[in-house]
């Protein structure tokens, strides 16, 4: 007997010549941020994004940093990454993933930070999106939603040390000294063993 049963369509961005998938209001992740920005899907924004991010995060209240806190503790994470430059640079990041795009999009307008799309590499597992903040943007977001953490304060308490070490005016295009490089390293290290999962003694 033949399936005549159609494939599911994935749906992509309403914008003209658009192909990428849908995140809400009918628009994709790039094209969503624009609209919220600017009320223009077509329109780039030419806001400073330091100044952006800040007042974005000046008006969310208590219950929105609770949410977020809760989130990260259930289905985020709070990491220190590479980004494979030369000298290596170690970047804060802080993640949620989730195969719901409402809530990615909730995220996103809430918070700021952007959004990427997942594919599953098994057909047993749904696609997901995953919302990021880096950086000094991820700094603050921590530290606005630290006291409600349950489960990854120490990740954030870590996090935040980590960027301390920013304010000697270093960046990615600076060469760090050998002891700067340790102490960022040993952050890295701490927090990647908070992060790993199952039971460590096997």
């Amino acid at each position: 007997m033949i399936n005549m049963a159609k494939k599911k369509k994935t749906k992509t961005c309403t914008v003209n010549k658009c192909k990428e998938r849908y995140l809400a209001k009918g628009y994709c992740g790039k094209h969503y941020e624009r609209w919220r920005t600017t009320g223009n899907p077509n329109t780039i924004s030419r806001s400073r994004p330091k100044q952006k991010y800040r007042d974005l995060l000046a008006v969310v209240n208590k219950i929105d940093w609770a949410r977020l806190a809760a989130f990260i503790d259930g289905e985020g994470t709070i990491h220190i990454a590479s980004n494979g430059q030369v000298p290596k640079h170690l970047g804060l990041k802080v993640a949620i993933s989730n195969t719901d795009p409402r809530l990615l999009a909730w995220l996103k307008e809430r918070f700021g930070g952007s959004v990427s799309f997942l594919k599953s590499r098994s057909d047993k597992w749904k696609d997901a999106y995953v919302w990021t903040a880096s950086s000094a943007h991820a700094e603050e977001i921590l530290k606005k939603c630290k006291k409600y953490l349950i489960i990854k304060g120490e990740q954030a308490n870590l996090a935040l040390a980590f960027r301390k070490t920013f304010r000697l005016g270093r960046n990615q295009h600076q060469e760090l000294s050998i002891k700067e490089r340790k102490v960022r390293e040993g952050f890295k290290s701490k927090i990647t063993v908070l992060n790993k999962r199952g039971n460590i003694n096997g």
